[in-house]
């Protein structure tokens, strides 16, 4: 190993090797240290035309025109020929071709011309359809406003009341209970009766407007609507009065006379002999009537002297 010489009077450290200590950092000089970005303007002004830059002279490329519908011929008929063509062929999927063709034929006129012709087919030289009555029942525009206006065009056509055909169905909408539409539940309920009135009934067989219905008793009387529950067992829905039924409108919801009332009359006069025996001896709803009896409560006996 070569030792350091010593010049004038100083060590020569010109031969010695460098060693580099880490973790001592380099002083770096001012001109040397990264230069801070200058935040570019927002892209709101660089397209703006009013700062003077370029980009806005780039020009955008042209909004395209809105597509013209080209309407078919149907679509073409004036409005009272199409109607003409609707009422005369009866076909109630017309409406629902487009657009253009359900506004032609969605006004009071065409409804209750449409509804004359189901319900008075000797009006065009048809016979009685239930299918078809049954179809114009359930469509939404088919209220009780308008067979209100529409009945006495009916009746008075033949001097009599008049009656639907054999197997017209009621439809599924005024079935399903009044909490559906709490602000129209006495208007729908009248409708119901109207429509058993003139003959329209449930097919519990074929279709599922019984389900509808028994749900629709189960929501009646949690409701208390009296007149609902009544035209629910009534002739024409004919929902079956059970011992659950009755269990129900007794202990589960809040009692009320009227509808326990219209059950029992309805088991009374509908069921037969055992199974009535199977609700009016029910020890279950007999022991619940004793207590309530005994705790004061004058439903329980009321109730027990109904059962008798």
């Amino acid at each position: 190993m070569m030792k350091p010489s010593r010049v004038a009077g100083r060590m020569d450290n010109s031969n010695l090797t460098p060693i580099k200590i880490r973790g001592k950092r380099r002083q770096v000089g001012k001109d040397q240290l990264p230069k801070k970005k200058t935040p570019s303007a927002p892209a709101s002004r660089r397209l703006s035309p009013l700062n003077g830059s370029r980009e806005h002279q780039r020009k955008r490329p042209p909004a395209r025109l809105p597509r013209t519908k080209l309407l078919s011929p149907l679509e073409r008929l004036p409005t009272e020929l199409l109607q003409r063509i609707f009422l005369l062929s009866m076909n109630l999927e017309l409406p629902f071709v487009s657009r253009h063709v359900n506004r032609d034929l969605s006004s009071t006129y065409v409804f209750l011309n449409c509804a004359l012709h189901a319900f008075q087919p000797a009006l065009i030289g048809g016979a009685p359809d239930a299918a078809l009555q049954s179809a114009v029942l359930s469509r939404k525009w088919m209220t009780q406003q308008l067979w209100r206006e529409l009945r006495p065009q009916l009746e008075h056509s033949k001097g009599e009341k008049y009656r639907f055909a054999s197997d017209a169905q009621i439809p599924t909408k005024i079935l399903q209970g009044p909490s559906i539409s709490p602000r129209d539940a006495d208007a729908r309920a009248s409708f119901l009766a109207d429509l058993v009135a003139h003959g329209a009934q449930v097919d519990w067989m074929g279709t599922t407007a019984g389900e509808v219905a028994t749900a629709g008793l189960y929501d009646a009387i949690q409701q208390g609507h009296v007149e609902y529950v009544g035209l629910l067992v009534g002739d024409g829905v004919n929902v079956p009065v059970t011992v659950d039924v009755v269990r129900w409108a007794v202990m589960h919801v809040d009692f009320s006379r009227g509808v326990v009332q219209s059950l029992i009359a309805a088991a009374l006069s509908n069921l037969r002999p055992d199974k009535c025996a199977d609700i009016l001896e029910d020890p279950v709803l007999r022991e619940w009537a004793t207590q309530q009896r005994d705790a004061g409560n004058p439903d329980g006996q009321w109730y027990l002297q109904a059962l008798t």
